[in-house]
């Protein structure tokens, strides 16, 4: 479900067939982000001419409510993350925050404990801990790394020392349930309906390139003011192409 852009022509219908210009885009909308679908509808919609006339009308309701569907499926997919990935990732983001700040605290000793510590914070904690907060699968594998580390370094008693062996059961723990969540997660995703979200897009896309197809049908070469129904309404298209592009630079 990623892409790199629509594509709008530079808005010069008489040279630029309008069956080449809504299949261009509906070939570049077809991988876009879901996530992006639901405001590009908006932008569509608010972009609608003030003479809409019935038949683009009717184009326009079909992009939104492709766009709607798209919705659904992302809202199932988020409370499937809720009941599964997100309890996981909070015990996760809790443990290593709190095994951070005990070895924070005491790094300030001038003792023996304090020296062990400062050791152990830079070994784990060199970047702080906004790894907890990164998407489920890239936190548990740098918290993973954080562990092995822990092991091929001969640490691992050292943090038992200094946190108790139950603590440091506790962030093994959790760790590998955020592995667990984050693996039934994808499994679940997978069996609800393969691809339903990227069927849902190829459809918006469609949706979309009917919709400039009905628009385009009003070009008339001896009309300017055509020309600008036109591009103002397919101004959101042509941001989402020029932001697309900004980003991947």
């Amino acid at each position: 479900m990623r892409s790199d852009s629509t594509s709008v022509p530079d808005l010069d219908p008489a040279l630029v067939s309008t069956d080449t210009v809504a299949l261009s885009g509906e070939i570049r909308l077809r991988t876009m982000p879901a996530a992006h679908c639901a405001a590009l509808a908006g932008a569509l919609d608010g972009a609608r001419p003030a003479d809409l006339d019935a038949r683009e009308a009717a184009a326009l309701a079909r992009v939104t409510a492709a766009a709607a569907v798209i919705q659904i499926g992302r809202t199932e997919e988020e409370k499937r993350a809720a009941t599964t990935v997100r309890p996981a990732a909070e015990a996760f983001g809790n443990a290593w925050a709190g095994v951070a700040e005990v070895l924070i605290g005491l790094a300030r000793l001038p003792t023996r404990a304090g020296a062990d510590a400062r050791v152990l914070a830079a070994l784990l904690f060199s970047e702080g801990v906004r790894f907890v907060k990164r998407d489920a699968s890239a936190a548990w594998a740098e918290g993973q790394r954080r562990l092995d580390l822990l092991e091929s370094e001969g640490k691992s008693a050292t943090l038992a020392a200094l946190i108790g062996a139950e603590s440091l059961a506790h962030l093994q723990a959790v760790t590998d349930a955020l592995s667990a969540a984050t693996t039934a997660h994808i499994r679940s995703r997978a069996s609800a309906r393969p691809g339903a979200i990227r069927d849902a897009v190829a459809q918006f896309a469609r949706a979309v390139a009917a919709y400039v197809r009905v628009l385009a049908g009003k070009l008339d070469d001896e009309s300017p003011a055509t020309h600008e129904r036109f591009a103002h309404a397919t101004a959101p298209l042509a941001r989402y192409r020029s932001s697309r592009k900004r980003n991947s630079r």
